[in-house]
């Protein structure tokens, strides 16, 4: 069935909610992830019992859960982010802590922010 959905027409559909997408890929992660519940993927890690659904997510646990990386926590005032790349970190830093001009105003709230999109997203709310 050809469904068409903010002006774009995907013609693969889910047996089971009948989300659609546009290319088989798509569709397989997303039964994976929201239609199945087993989880074929075991840690190899002694004593841990986690077990992912694919391999990707297996390697993102192994890489937060089990081996030694360095944190990057914000020393700002008393914010408590932390991750693990040093490139979040620095977009966290710009968007939370800059001292960049906050020229677009919420007319609903009057938050002020420094980017159109973040105003955006932040109406959508």
């Amino acid at each position: 069935a050809v469904v068409s959905t903010q002006s774009r027409i995907y013609s693969i559909m889910c047996q089971y909610c009948h989300n659609t997408f546009s290319k088989p890929s798509g569709l397989r992660k997303h039964i994976i992830y929201r239609h199945r519940k087993e989880r074929k993927f075991p840690c190899q890690y002694q004593n841990c019992d986690y077990k992912a659904k694919d391999k990707y997510d297996l390697g993102k646990h192994v890489d937060r859960s089990h081996l030694e990386r360095e944190i990057f926590q914000c020393k700002e005032g008393d914010c408590k982010y932390m991750c693990y790349n040093e490139d979040t970190y620095k977009v966290h830093l710009k968007k939370k802590h800059s001292a960049c001009p906050k020229n677009y105003e919420c007319h609903i709230c009057d938050k002020r922010l420094g980017e159109g999109r973040t105003l955006s997203r932040h109406l959508i709310k």
